[in-house]
């Protein structure tokens, strides 16, 4: 995961899912997730 650029404004994620080719997707919590990558 690569940093902002710095001319984009506003949040950079909005939302992140993970899924298998063929599964179903599973929601991941992006605070926590971006908290864990810090």
């Amino acid at each position: 995961l690569r940093m902002k650029p710095a001319a984009a404004k506003g949040q950079y994620l909005k939302s992140i899912t993970l899924s298998a080719t063929q599964g179903p997707g599973i929601k991941v919590n992006r605070q926590s997730l971006l908290n864990s990558l810090k």
